[in-house]
């Protein structure tokens, strides 16, 4: 007889209920260890909006509602918006080799991005913000 002959008889053997339960052990340990030593990847921090829709539309339009899918499409525009002014404004900021962004780079940022109306409704929307802020900031 040869070596995988010999092998082959050996793993033919059933094996008995106390190694099985042995092994079983074992692999629950190896389990537990695993679960210990997994490193998860920071996932990506992205706004979530979706119920602050929903309470704007009630505002204005108490009896509609928004499908889910209207709702991550308006989400996706949201976030695409904040994160090209909060870029273009970074970029006016180091541009100015300041540490701190200011409320003119964002208004700066705003009248790049933005044409027309949309531009004048946001700066006056922003500059709102910002006056009722400091306001409530004083108090």
């Amino acid at each position: 007889m040869n070596y995988f002959s010999e092998k082959r008889s050996e793993e033919s053997e059933e094996p008995s209920v106390s190694n099985i339960k042995i092994n079983l052990e074992h692999s629950k340990q190896k389990l537990r260890r695993n679960r210990k030593k997994r490193i998860t990847k920071p996932k990506a921090i992205r706004l979530d909006f979706k119920k602050k829709f929903i309470n704007v539309l009630r505002k204005e339009h108490n009896s509609l509602g928004l499908t889910r899918n209207a709702k991550l499409i308006l989400n996706s525009l949201v976030n695409d918006i904040f994160d090209r002014l909060s870029e273009q404004a970074i970029n006016f900021q180091k541009a100015s080799k300041r540490n701190t962004l200011t409320h003119r780079d964002m208004a700066s940022a705003c009248s790049v991005l933005f044409s027309g109306n949309l531009q004048s409704h946001a700066k006056t929307a922003g500059t709102k913000a910002v006056v009722q802020y400091l306001r409530s900031y004083k108090k």
